[in-house]
């Protein structure tokens, strides 16, 4: 009881009591001390009580100062035990990244929850939380018993409070510059299809028809590969190995782009990546495409086309669209409708040559994609162009408002699938079933990956729409001479017979769920018999055209076809 302590005045009872206890703890007679040491033998007796978790009492140090002096070294201990574990943590997490097993992607995450939980352990103990915690025994936080005892928390020194602010701003750039943008690419990675398949039941399903329809499809392909497929040399140079991921099949035709570009000069790439000559070359090949109003590469050109519609717009169909030739990345936001009330005098000047001026002048990108650099470099040696396109004349039906667009994926000649993405997401099969997957956040699909039939464009399907949709797809990667490529089309509803062409992907990062690990497969397999990895490969090796002209500029195939490499030319290929 207080009152049982002598020689205390009423008002520093609560300090008389404490400093007697821990006085009297060291051996001394007397009871009243001054306020310095009072509150030094408080901070130590209560650290003692604090301490018995850790193995350690007030017992065992002679004085209040060396109880203090443990109780700081053992927090630094402690915190920089908590910083350096998650330094090493955030360390691993940045190997992983570029980790290439099946269980690199959820190991890097592992990693960097650790490192997350490390470092805030340790900006805890830098700010002097610890004095937070209950000692045993009472029921009121050590800030209330602090308080009564005439003492105070210790408060962060200004260096502590520097360094720690320090290094939660670089953790933070750390997470913007390298995991962000590792995650944009990595969160369609088809190493997470593993998890999902094991742990969700519609995933499960899913991943087990998607097996079954690639058995159905793998001699297809092959068939392909061996009676109607060509493959321009341009895209022979793509490297591969057994359980190459679609990903890497990417960024591995990327690299084998760049090589081209740096040891030859060849811009095949721009078969997709300048507008202007993938339209040529669809027209070239006559390949049906929306009507092309003008084209060109003179900016004094471009402007005279705006000004000619200007000065008669009866005469042309509306809405139109301005494209920027040089600018096909959708972040580039390189393409402009074209509305009637725009062709003003003012409308011209203050926003439609404006706008073209400001895409002349801009330089492509591609960034937010793990083979950035490499694509970057060769985006910068596009030319500027424009041009100016028709609208699809089919009817709109799309949620959207707009042409009814199927994405289709096309390997060695082969359709596989096709996709509907304005329905988030609809997949077309060759064996006409239509699949749905919610990609919703608030589904559990968006996460499961699972499907079921979808009803809504049944129509495509039954009216002959798909079939003709496939036959143009097929066309089209087939006179280019690609291994892969996915040709976006246009849909006419009220005319199966007539869909046209919109667009092409080389590096598409579209997600077609648990079919993607077997398009890779598909892709992956004839390049590994053409580099002479036949032990890896039961794929055939894909027959190559006999030619020097760049992908885009290539003319129509002769009436008796491409004239091909023999098969000592191929292997020599291959090899190089």
């Amino acid at each position: 009881s207080i009152d049982d302590v002598p020689f205390c005045p009423e008002e520093r009872a609560a300090d008389c009591y404490w400093t007697d206890r821990a006085w009297m703890f060291l051996g001394n007679d007397e009871h009243v001390v001054d306020s310095s040491t009072a509150a030094a033998l408080c901070d130590a007796f209560r650290f003692g009580r604090f301490c018995f978790d850790f193995g350690a009492s007030a017992e065992k140090f002679a004085d209040a100062q060396a109880v203090g002096n443990h109780r700081r070294s053992l927090e630094n201990q402690i915190g920089r035990y908590f910083f350096w574990t998650g330094a090493f943590s955030l360390l691993q997490c940045s190997i992983l990244m570029k980790s290439k097993a099946a269980g690199g992607i959820y190991m890097t995450w592992l990693t960097f929850g650790a490192a997350v939980i490390t470092l805030s352990l340790w900006v805890l103990s830098m700010m002097g939380v610890a004095d937070m915690i209950q000692p045993p025994g009472k029921k009121e936080p050590l800030s209330a018993i602090c308080a009564q005892l005439g003492t105070h928390m210790q408060v962060p020194k200004r260096r502590e409070i520097t360094t720690t602010l320090s290094v939660v701003f670089l953790f933070s750039l750390w997470i913007y510059f390298w995991l962000l943008p590792w995650d944009d690419v990595a969160k369609h990675d088809s190493r997470w299809n593993a998890i999902r398949q094991t742990l969700t039941a519609d995933g499960s399903d899913a991943a087990n028809r998607a097996k079954m329809y690639w058995e159905e499809q793998k001699p297809l392909i092959m068939k392909s590969l061996k009676t109607n497929f060509t493959l321009h040399p341009y895209f022979s140079h793509t490297d591969a190995w057994k359980g190459a991921r679609w990903d890497e099949m990417i960024e591995e035709r990327v690299a084998a782009m760049g090589r081209e570009l740096d040891q030859h000069g060849k811009k095949g790439f721009k078969i997709e990546k300048d507008k202007c000559d993938m339209m040529k070359f669809f027209q070239r090949h006559e390949i049906p495409i929306p009507r092309i109003i003008s084209m060109t590469r003179n900016r004094d050109e471009a402007e005279k086309a705006i000004n000619d519609i200007l000065a008669n717009p009866v005469n042309y169909p509306f809405p139109m669209f301005h494209k920027s030739c040089h600018l096909t990345q959708g972040s580039d936001k390189g393409m402009m409708p074209l509305k009637k009330s725009d062709f003003t005098s003012s409308g011209v000047s203050n926003k439609l040559l404006p706008w073209m001026n400001r895409k002349w002048a801009q330089r492509p990108t591609d960034n937010g994609r793990r083979w950035r650099d490499t694509m970057n470099r060769l985006l910068d040696t596009l030319e500027p162009g424009m041009a100016i396109q028709a609208p699809f004349k089919g009817m709109r039906i799309s949620p959207y408002n707009t042409p009814l667009e199927v994405k289709v994926e096309v390997i060695w000649g082969r359709a596989y699938l096709g996709l509907f993405a304005d329905y988030h997401d609809v997949i077309a099969l060759r064996d006409g079933s239509l699949e749905f997957t919610c990609r919703d956040r608030a589904c559990s699909q968006w996460w499961s990956h699972g499907n079921v039939p979808d009803l809504r464009l049944k129509w495509v399907v039954e009216n002959g729409h798909m079939e003709a949709v496939w036959a143009l797809a097929e066309l089209a990667a087939q006179r280019i001479g690609i291994d892969e490529a996915r040709i976006d089309i246009f849909i006419d509803p009220q005319r199966p017979e007539r869909p046209v062409v919109n667009e092409i992907s080389l590096s598409s990062g579209h997600e077609y769920m648990y079919h993607t690990e077997y398009l890779a497969e598909a892709w992956a397999g004839p390049h590994l018999s053409l580099q002479g990895k036949s032990g890896e490969s039961e794929w055939p090796k894909p027959r190559v055209r006999a030619t020097d002209i760049e992908v885009h500029m290539q003319p129509p195939p002769p009436p008796g076809g491409y004239t091909l490499l023999s098969s000592s030319e191929v292997d020599k290929l291959g090899k190089a």
